[in-house]
């Protein structure tokens, strides 16, 4: 049994965290009173930003982007993934994420020949210029086409010059 030095209640030593430096091997305070002093110090500025830079550092570390790598995949939040996309909140956040998106692409040079191409094949398949992609194949596995893609470049020259392909070989090619 031992006193809590904030709560002034005496408590099973089970009850105070270990420390090693300490004579009965544990803390002066109990864990419900560690618990409120460390609530308290994150409601501060400096706890916050203490706590702010410690995320930041395990979501840099190796450990950390392992564990999120095999979060982001396990089915349970891809579960929780779709179930938020159909809500309101998540339908706003996913407007304002490509919004923010769309803007980032649009700042640079190569962002804005890429759009311009884009648009050119939308209206091409709009005027009946151009098949729809999801009545064709894909060029490279033959699987049914979700978008064309771009093989010569995004030169004006090339607006037109596209191929359908599916999304995995679409991301293939964009990756090399």
């Amino acid at each position: 049994m031992k006193a809590c030095t904030r709560c002034k209640i005496v408590k099973p030593l089970d009850q105070f965290p270990k420390r090693a430096t300490v004579k009965d091997g544990r803390a002066s305070r109990c864990n419900a009173c560690m618990s409120e002093i460390q609530r308290l110090y994150k409601a501060t500025p400096k706890g916050a930003a203490a706590r702010k830079a410690t995320a930041k550092r395990y979501r840099e570390s190796a450990h950390g982007q392992a564990r999120r790598k095999a979060d982001h995949a396990s089915p349970k939040q891809v579960a929780q993934r779709a179930a938020y996309a159909l809500t309101d909140q998540g339908k706003v956040s996913a407007q304002r994420s490509r919004k923010r998106s769309y803007q980032k692409i649009v700042q640079t040079e190569e962002g804005q020949r890429r759009l311009n191409a884009r648009l050119a094949v939308t209206h091409a398949v709009e005027g009946g210029r151009l098949p729809r992609v999801s009545s064709l194949f894909c060029e490279r596995c033959h699987s049914s086409a979700s978008a064309y893609h771009h093989d010569l470049g995004y030169a004006e020259r090339y607006w037109l010059h596209v191929i359908p392909v599916c999304h995995e070989c679409h991301a293939k090619l964009h990756s090399r």
